[in-house]
């Protein structure tokens, strides 16, 4: 639901409140699962994947299909290969682009880092995006086995809290260098499958320290502050779209690695402003054979 904060202005305030009440529902249904399923037999983590998923699916979507019975739903399911393609929650055909159902649209994540939910690593999220036409408008990414919740809404900065009641607003830190930075790959599998472990073998050592925490919590890492570049060389806009808007609002640069601005360049580069052009000039470098 749209409000309007001045003549031609609108807010998307409502819509965050609304998905803090989506993001309960998630949230009870994603946690009986958690640390629960310790199995190495390949067909039954796979089994406990797609049960977590469905459950936590059918708790949003009643939620949504009740409160907001015009808004398209598009759900990020995971394929065999891995791979997460949005999905129109109603009828499971692939191959639609969000907004494509309408003009608001949202693009839900069940549940990211199953394995996490399964073995009882705390650093899964459920994260929930709305789209007015093409443009990232609200987000929401929900960590429940670490109790905070970070969300957006376009020019209404970002925010982290356990709720809205308990809210304190994100920044990215002030890092002036390269050479200062701390940077987050994500991971190491996605760099070697696209084959540019050259460019981050040669981005890593410009940066004071590299990490690699996963896909969604590493964005909020740098709106708060904690990290100041993340690169991530394959991403869907289901994967990005709702972090890279938290990490947006909150004063951080988003492009993908040829320096296009936006998160549906297919990769993902947030970083602090004044880190942006150095990035690139690494990226830009000539990998040596």
């Amino acid at each position: 639901m749209q409000q309007h904060a001045g003549p031609g202005v609108l807010t998307y305030d409502d819509d965050v409140r609304f998905a803090h009440v989506v993001a309960d529902s998630a949230q009870a249904a994603a946690m009986p699962f958690y640390g629960h399923h310790r199995s190495a037999n390949i067909a039954a983590v796979d089994q406990a994947r797609a049960a977590a998923a469905q459950a936590v699916e059918s708790a949003i979507l009643q939620v949504m299909r009740r409160a907001r019975p015009r808004d398209s739903v598009l759900v990020a399911a995971s394929t065999p290969g891995g791979d997460r393609e949005p999905q129109p929650a109603a009828t499971g055909v692939s191959g639609l682009t969000p907004g494509s159902q309408g003009a608001r649209c949202w693009l839900v994540q069940p549940v990211v880092e199953p394995d996490h939910l399964l073995r009882g690593v705390p650093l899964w999220a459920t994260t929930l995006t709305l789209l007015d036409g093409p443009d990232v408008v609200a987000a929401l990414a929900c960590l429940p086995a670490v109790n905070r919740r970070w969300w957006a809404a376009k020019g209404s900065g970002a925010w982290t809290g356990r709720a809205l009641s308990s809210a304190t607003r994100c920044q990215v830190h002030p890092t002036q260098r390269l050479e200062q930075a701390r940077l987050c790959c994500t991971d190491l599998t996605s760099w070697a499958r696209t084959q540019r472990l050259g460019q981050l073998s040669q981005l890593s050592a410009h940066c004071a320290s590299t990490h690699a925490y996963g896909s969604v919590w590493p964005y909020l890492l740098l709106a708060e502050g904690g990290l100041d570049v993340v690169a991530q060389p394959s991403a869907a806009l289901c994967d990005v779209a709702a972090a890279s808007l938290i990490a947006s609002e909150a004063g951080a640069h988003v492009s993908d690695l040829t320096g296009r601005p936006g998160p549906a360049g297919g990769s993902a580069l947030a970083c602090v402003p004044a880190l942006h052009d150095q990035v690139m000039a690494v990226l830009n470098l000539e990998v040596p054979a």
